[in-house]
């Protein structure tokens, strides 16, 4: 059974809730109020230029471009982060570099707790040296969404090549993902948890969420019962963290009329585990 707690960011509770996340006694913690409305409307604006800046309509999975992606063309991806690096110094200066770094501050703390590690660092390519991005923006428009369910488990597993390209070893049994919800759907949106085994065998992907797993067989996620899906909708200046690495996941489709806007990544501690890497 999977096992969710809400908490709210002023609660002396939340310490020990994100201890008993550390401790894999929780799989995910719903950090309420994280963020007031001037912060919000601080990183959408942010956004909302960098997306005019750099030409980008529509959705946007990731900004910059999801890590994994970025290695199929490294020249490219150095340029657009140089580009994305420069929209987000102009945005400090105008609207305030302390601002910005309170942001980032208040999201480090709590991934520390959440890992009871010291040190937060982005994680790097070992022949470049480019640094992955912290945080990301990702933005789902009306009628996008319901991806494939997954757990970034099998990413790992099916992209070990590219983790070999990071520095330094990441554990992947302990990963993360987290995000804060920037500006809500209407309708639709939600981050979908099913309370199913996750096999690390390997799968085949039959059709759009439906998938044969040598250890589970046939699962189709469109028509799992009801009491094994657990919806989680945030709202505007919460923060989510849950163990995507061990959750079989997926967002659901946006009805609208608004997008649904977040800002996140996904983290994982040292093999050593006494620091948490970010990257996204």
């Amino acid at each position: 059974m999977l096992r969710f707690k809400d908490v709210s960011y002023q609660d002396p509770a939340l310490s020990e809730s994100l201890h008993q996340f550390s401790k894999n006694e929780l799989d995910g913690v719903l950090v309420k109020n994280v963020f007031d409305t001037e912060q919000i409307d601080f990183l959408l604006r942010f956004f909302q230029s960098a997306k005019q800046r750099l030409g980008l309509q529509g959705s946007v999975m990731a900004h910059p471009p999801l890590f994994t992606n970025a290695f199929q063309n490294l020249k490219a991806y150095e340029e657009y982060y140089t580009a994305y690096n420069e929209i987000l110094l102009d945005f400090e200066h105008k609207l305030g570099k302390e601002f910005f770094a309170k942001i980032s501050a208040t999201i480090t703390s709590i991934l520390k707790l959440a890992t009871e590690t010291h040190e937060v660092i982005s994680l790097k390519h070992k022949q470049s040296g480019v640094a992955a991005a912290a945080f990301t923006f990702r933005e789902l428009c009306t009628g996008e969404g319901e991806f494939t369910a997954h757990y970034e488990g099998l990413t790992f597993d099916f992209y070990m090549d590219f983790f070999k390209l990071l520095s330094p070893d990441i554990s992947t049994h302990h990963m993360f993902s987290f995000f804060t919800v920037l500006q809500k759907s209407e309708e639709g949106g939600e981050l979908l948890c099913f309370d199913i085994p996750c096999s690390r065998t390997t799968q085949k992907v039959l059709q759009s969420n439906v998938i044969n797993d040598d250890e589970l067989g046939v699962i189709d996620f469109t028509t799992i019962a009801s009491d094994k899906i657990i919806p989680v909708q945030p709202a505007a200046g919460d923060l989510f963290l849950f163990s995507s690495a061990l959750t079989w996941h997926r967002v659901s489709r946006v009805t609208g009329p608004s997008s649904r806007i977040t800002f996140g990544g996904f983290a994982a501690v040292d093999v050593q585990k006494a620091t948490l890497y970010t990257f996204s």
